[in-house]
């Protein structure tokens, strides 16, 4: 296939951020749905968000620049599917039913393979497809896989584990807040801000760095 000076360079983009296998079917996504990727700073909130504006020619999809290149790739097709439903039927289903949960499977099935995806995220992306989430985050073991190839940031203690494997009474940091961590409630853990003293419930399944608190560290 042919490709202009322009698709070229949107290409090139999104060799930045998702695996390189899977960049000519993401491109051949949104060139047929006629579709803008936006690649933004990191929300705490969401991993990406498909958007309509009015005036607009072409729906716009925003992506977090801090995620590694499989969770980048699995919201981009997350978001793709919101589109595909939002084309057909506006906004007058669930975000997350079964309209999207359909477009969604079908959308990703053809990246399912191990030239895209590395095999332990390929197996469980696959058996998440048997009982789809609203997001990965909300699939514990899905979300555990994935955050294995997250990038340490500069400055933070590199060693990433789940926190179901952090002691009880134990400190770690989760999106840079030093936490403390008390009981489990099933798939979350109730723990402690530091700073604030307020309680939080965390997933067992995330992953956060331990971290030893400095002995002048004032409550």
């Amino acid at each position: 296939m042919n490709y202009s000076p322009n698709d070229l360079k949107i290409i090139e983009g999104l060799s930045a951020f998702m695996p390189l296998a899977a960049v000519k079917k993401a491109f051949e996504l949104m060139k047929h749905y006629k579709l803008h990727v936006k690649v933004v700073a990191p929300r705490k909130n969401v991993l990406g968000q498909f958007a309509v504006r009015s005036g607009r020619e072409r729906p716009v999809l925003s992506i977090n620049s801090d995620l590694n290149p499989y969770q980048f790739l699995i919201t981009f097709i997350h978001e793709v599917a919101h589109f595909t439903v939002w084309q057909i039927h506006g906004f007058r289903v669930k975000p997350h039913g079964t309209e999207w949960k359909q477009e969604y499977s079908r959308l990703l099935n053809p990246f399912l393979c191990t030239s895209i995806f590395p095999l332990d995220v390929l197996y469980a992306l696959e058996k998440s497809l048997k009982e789809i989430k609203a997001s990965s985050c909300s699939d514990p073991e899905l979300y555990k896989v994935i955050s294995r190839y997250d990038k340490p940031q500069e400055g933070r203690n590199t060693q990433l584990v789940a926190l179901e494997q952090i002691a009880f009474d134990d400190y770690f940091v989760f999106q840079d807040i030093v936490y403390q961590k008390k009981k489990h409630l099933r798939t979350y853990c109730e723990c402690v801000q530091i700073t604030t003293k307020r309680l939080y419930k965390i997933r067992l399944s995330v992953m956060v760095s331990p971290h030893i608190l400095d002995k002048d560290y004032v409550f």
